[in-house]
């Protein structure tokens, strides 16, 4: 071996450490929703991702009395039916194209479920056909796809919302799944932070297997 291809494949292994070395440091110095986990943190597949979303996590803050999520039978309607909570003053969030994703509550996203809004699930698919919020894409974003699946979404304009969502708790999926939609052009991207898990609690809209 000559030494100007010694030379230059030590050069090239140079680069290649420094660019893993600053891989490194730049997931380390990323915020909690942004960070990628660790090859070690994904489990073997049929567990799940994500933690299940813990007793009292994510509930909808800020709300005025009487406006919190309702259960089934305990009297407070909407225009969807009887049953769910008054949907007339729940606020929507601010439209920003400049963030990845705004989070939203279970009444935000219950509102813009019953106005139409696309809905996607980031969790597995054998979690999403046992059971998924009614109406959602199944977009796993730890399966392969990704990107088809995104491209096949029935995308209407820029500002259009769109809900990702996964099984609350400490699941990061439903951002990670967020900012992807964002980088394709989807720039009203909403994270329902607490996920499926308060969803089916509360009785809301569900269905199993595969939309039709």
């Amino acid at each position: 071996m000559t030494r100007t291809i010694r030379r230059t494949l030590l050069r090239a292994l140079g680069l290649i450490l420094l660019g893993a070395l600053a891989g490194v440091l730049n997931n380390l110095a990323a915020g909690p929703a942004r960070r990628v986990a660790w090859i070690e943190d994904y489990p073997p597949k049929g567990e799940p991702l994500c933690r299940q979303h813990g007793e009292g996590a994510g509930a909808p803050a800020g709300g005025a009395a009487g406006t919190g999520p309702a259960r089934p039978g305990d009297g407070r309607t909407a225009a969807g039916g009887p049953g769910l909570p008054d949907l007339s003053n729940v606020p929507m969030p601010e439209f920003r194209p400049d963030l990845p994703y705004v989070q939203i509550d279970g009444l935000q996203a219950l509102r813009l479920h019953k106005e139409g809004a696309l809905f996607v699930d980031a969790r597995r698919t054998d979690a999403y056909l046992a059971g998924h919020i009614e109406g959602a894409f199944s977009v796993p974003v730890w399966e392969s796809g990704v990107e088809e699946k995104i491209a096949a979404l029935p995308f209407t304009e820029e500002k259009a919302p769109v809900v990702a969502y996964c099984s609350g708790g400490d699941c990061e999926d439903s951002h990670l799944l967020a900012g992807k939609l964002w980088e394709a052009g989807w720039l009203n991207a909403l994270v329902y932070t607490a996920g499926y898990p308060e969803w089916a609690d509360h009785g809301w809209p569900t269905h199993e297997g595969m939309e039709p």
